[in-house]
């Protein structure tokens, strides 16, 4: 069975994270191996602090050795801004604090808060030293021996958000940092409430209103935090305030639906389980920003993609199966209750990007192909308008020339033999011979001009017709060229 979420129901803190250390060592628990496989994946940024199907497991294992990370690369940054400023100091408080890390993650955890506040009297102001001692106060505990104390915890990580704040201006990933302090100091003040033993009901509700203070105002600067709105969600649900609760909820569950499992198994849930039992309804109904995003994305990538297929079959073959393949894994897990959102909202980014660089290279190749083939086209068009205006004819003008010449005369000639022969006299067939030669030079120029624009209207039909098709031809490209950017608009 996956390791139950620490609740008011729960065992005390201490025998509670023993539980979990001898889980880890033995292997028995279910999620561990799973559970350290997600934490090689972010190694890099604690924004990846999310809930794990065994989030107990995540949490108290894992989550420490990832914030170590990060504090470590902040302590590099931060280190070569103040080179310069108090330098034995600052030295001596580093060497001590790295030898404090060295020994709290080899469970030394006296000897390693021993050295982390002897660190803190050469460099106080310092946000990993004041988080990492809060880490020491609320998870230093082993079966050997035991330092846990949540209401100093709570005031070293409060003391972290100070700290953090001050140096704003030179600490990477701030928003980060303090609302990670702040997560854990509404934990420290949670564990005190749960394990108040006097004061009665208005004390729990205390230390449950402080708990409920730090975690709103770490929500208020890392809104992207799961786990710190998860336990937000908690303490509201235990205060009453099961409509805020719910409201919580569906912004986790929007990001990780692996917490509708989670609080399934959370006793501080017992008031609100008949709500949370339709949050699965109501997140397939009425998705959130995360996962309405995913469901927007991947329907555009889907579309894109049956095009591209269809438009160029056989290019780039694998590449667009192993862009199917994505789209086919990721419908199947937005169906999923068990699906962390944000994850895949990445992993839906990361194929709009490959498919973005696929169909850029494919697409782009085509339309040089196709402008190249529509400037023909368009320098054809041209040509035609010029051989249309220097069109003149210039055959038929010669041939009405010679009939000018020789024709006409000829014509003219042998009338007037044939004249002869039928007894006109010689003087009559002289006076009308000019006649003749007009009149069948007349005739000639107009059957001339008859043929010239029959043959003119011809060659223009010819031309219209290849200047339409080109045309046409253009109009075609230009209408893939635009489709195809669009794929490009779309996806981006």
């Amino acid at each position: 069975m996956p390791f139950p979420e620490y609740s008011f129901r729960s065992q005390e803190w201490r025998a509670y994270l023993i539980q979990i250390r001898e889980s880890i060592e033995s292997g028995t628990a279910m999620d561990v191996t799973l559970s350290r496989d997600l934490s090689q994946t972010v190694q890099t940024s604690i924004q990846d602090l999310r809930c794990d199907l065994n989030s107990a497991l995540t949490l108290i294992a894992d989550m420490l050795e990832q914030q170590s990370g990060l504090l470590e690369n902040i302590l590099a940054d931060v280190k070569a801004i103040r080179r310069s400023s108090e330098f034995r100091l600052l030295t001596r408080a580093r060497e001590l604090y790295l030898m404090g890390l060295d020994r709290f993650k080899r469970e030394l955890y006296g000897k390693a808060l021993h050295l982390f506040l002897k660190a803190e009297k050469s460099n106080d102001v310092d946000y990993p030293l004041q988080l990492q001692i809060g880490l020491s106060y609320l998870f230093g505990c082993s079966k050997e021996e035991n330092i846990i104390d949540p209401a100093k915890a709570e005031e070293h990580f409060l003391l972290a958000v100070k700290y953090a704040k001050a140096y704003q201006d030179c600490l990477p990933q701030w928003h980060v940092c303090v609302g990670l302090a702040y997560f854990h100091a509404s934990r420290a003040a949670y564990v005190q409430a749960k394990e108040q033993k006097t004061g009665g009901r208005q004390r729990v509700l205390f230390h449950l209103g402080r708990a409920l203070s730090h975690a709103n105002e770490g929500v208020q600067i890392w809104q992207e935090c799961c786990e710190g709105r998860y336990l937000r969600a908690k303490i509201l649900c235990l205060m009453g305030k099961r409509h805020d609760a719910l409201e919580e909820m569906k912004f986790v569950v929007d990001r990780d639906r692996r917490y509708l499992r989670k609080a399934d198994a959370d006793e501080d849930f017992n008031s609100a389980r008949h709500t949370l039992a339709d949050l699965p309804k109501y997140i397939l109904q009425s998705p959130g920003p995360v996962s309405r995003q995913a469901y927007v994305l991947l329907q555009t990538i889907t579309r894109v993609t049956v095009s591209v297929k269809e438009t160029f079959k056989g290019h780039n073959l694998q590449q667009i199966n192993a862009v199917e393949e994505r789209i086919t894994n990721a419908t199947t897990a937005l169906a999923r209750m068990d699906t962390d959102m944000a994850h895949l909202l990445r992993g839906i980014q990361e194929t709009r990007q490959n498919l973005i660089q696929l169909v850029d290279q494919l697409v782009q190749s085509q339309i040089d192909v196709l402008q190249e083939k529509n400037l023909q086209k368009y320098h054809r068009v041209e040509e035609i308008g010029r051989t249309k205006s220097e069109y003149t004819g210039t055959g038929l003008g010669c041939l009405f020339a010679i009939l000018l010449v020789i024709g006409i005369p000829t014509i003219a000639v042998t009338l007037s033999v044939f004249l002869m022969v039928l007894g006109v006299p010689i003087g009559t067939i002289q006076s009308i011979f000019p006649a003749l030669y007009i009149v069948f030079s007349l005739i000639g120029l107009g059957l001339f001009m008859l043929a010239h624009q029959m043959d003119l209207r011809k060659h223009n039909f010819y031309w219209d017709a290849e200047i339409m098709l080109l045309q046409q031809a253009i109009a075609e490209h230009d209408e893939l060229i635009t489709a195809w950017r669009s794929w490009l608009q779309q996806l981006y």
